[in-house]
């Protein structure tokens, strides 16, 4: 499963016409502030929905849709140009890869050089999604791919969970380290089952301590988090989970 996040106004047009590129839907640019996005891609992921949401619709009502990727075709479906940039930042063209950007170019400069090929490289889109958690879809993904989609009003949520949404980092590295946490996020905004422990992404911190020393203050400070979040977890005003249809694949 794919995600998509968006602000809830959108949401009549996309029923209407499907998941579409700013090129078509005419649609504004939520990234003027770092590196613009791509006009001709739909960008999904499988770990920063909410992020992408919270952008999109400020501290009004966000929109997560959920996609099957067997909907997809798989040719359209293609890398990020950002992964390809943080990818290469250390290795610039040569004999094996003559088509990577110049290490002395700017971050902006890179990406956009990216941009211009990604489009012709579709293979490299699970690399993509395995080392950041995000790709781009050359095309209009039809509403009939959206398995579930849930609405959140980032005012009435609890501000613990409109925080992490917010306060996150799409990069290959923070992917490296927080992946698990990030879609358990994702499952918690969705009702799916997950533990307090996943979110905090403190399990196996947990578990070690346990098993090596029972009185460190560290453990009673994880647990006693887990507890908080699990309070937390209970209290979703402010999320209307809305399910059309059940993936063809879990």
């Amino acid at each position: 499963m794919l995600y998509h996040g968006t602000t809830v106004t959108v949401l009549p047009m996309l029923q209407r016409v499907g998941i579409a590129p700013r090129a078509v839907t005419k649609g504004k640019d939520n990234w003027k502030h770092t590196v613009t996005s791509n006009r001709n891609a739909v960008y999904l992921t499988t770990a920063y929905p909410w992020h992408f949401a919270a952008h999109a619709s400020k501290d009004q009502v966000g929109l997560i849709l959920e996609i099957e990727r067997a909907y997809l075709l798989p040719w359209l479906l293609c890398p990020d140009e950002d992964w390809m940039e943080q990818a290469s930042r250390e290795v610039g063209p040569n004999d094996k890869n003559p088509n990577l950007a110049p290490i002395d170019k700017s971050m902006k400069e890179r990406t956009m050089y990216y941009r211009r090929i990604a489009r012709h490289n579709p293979k490299l889109a699970d690399k993509s999604l395995e080392m950041m958690g995000t790709c781009a879809y050359y095309g209009t993904i039809p509403w009939d791919a959206v398995t579930r989609y849930v609405t959140i009003d980032w005012r009435t949520i609890h501000p613990s969970m409109h925080l992490r949404a917010v306060d996150s980092m799409v990069s290959i590295l923070n992917h490296q380290i927080l992946s698990q946490r990030h879609q358990a996020l994702t499952r918690w905004f969705f009702g799916d089952p997950v533990t307090p422990q996943e979110l905090n992404g403190n399990d196996d911190f947990i578990r070690q301590l346990q098993e090596e020393d029972p009185g460190h203050k560290n453990l009673q400070l994880m647990l006693k988090q887990n507890e908080a979040t699990a309070t937390i977890m209970q209290l979703r005003d402010g999320l209307n989970v809305v399910t059309l249809r059940t993936a063809a694949v879990a």
